[in-house]
């Protein structure tokens, strides 16, 4: 693993009360076009921030499976489900391979998680592999600029870059977009 990767002796910051009011995970779920019935694949799904929300979204006809490196935040969100989240499957990954079967979501979600992959092209390239033809990629990153939050700017990525790296590993229709004060999202399709 790379300096980059977020220690889960941290995972208590990534419930403050500041992160829900400058990321909200069930409203940018929505503005990022998660639906009913979809497949998600939450890459990087630490304590299951956006894995619970998504599940209720998604409801009883979709799924969600939420992928870490980590066993200890994989046992964080297993303790949230607590017998709810039925259509919610955990999977334990390491920095790169997936443990998903090839285009198998309708959605993936890389938040926050990006920027600390040992290989980023070797992990939108799994993205790609996990999602069905004309599946939706959506990337959160922190901005690319000092702020009092977040990873040092040394480790954010500039969005351009963003915007390359998707459209090398095989997507298209990729836009970026301002995520609340701090963060911008990539949306993206892979190809047909």
């Amino acid at each position: 693993m790379g300096n980059r990767v977020f220690n889960p002796v941290n995972k208590a910051s990534l419930e403050s009360p500041e992160r829900y009011k400058i990321l909200p995970p069930f409203k940018t779920l929505k503005v990022m076009c998660l639906k009913e019935d979809d497949i998600m694949i939450d890459i990087g799904c630490g304590t299951g921030y956006f894995t619970l929300p998504a599940s209720e979204i998604t409801g009883p006809s979709g799924k969600v499976i939420g992928v870490d490196i980590s066993e200890d935040m994989l046992d964080e969100v297993r303790g949230k489900i607590n017998g709810k989240g039925h259509n919610i499957e955990l999977k334990l990954a390491d920095n790169i391979a997936l443990p998903v079967k090839d285009s198998q979501g309708t959605f993936a979600l890389l938040a926050n998680v990006l920027h600390e992959a040992d290989d980023m092209m070797a992990m939108l390239a799994e993205a790609n592999r996990v999602l069905k033809p004309g599946g939706r990629l959506a990337i959160i990153e922190w901005e690319k600029s000092e702020m009092p939050v977040g990873p040092p700017v040394e480790h954010r990525l500039h969005h351009d870059e963003i915007m390359r790296m998707v459209m090398e590993t095989g997507f298209t229709m990729a836009k970026i977009s301002p995520a609340g004060a701090y963060h911008i999202a990539c949306s993206a399709l892979k190809r047909k």
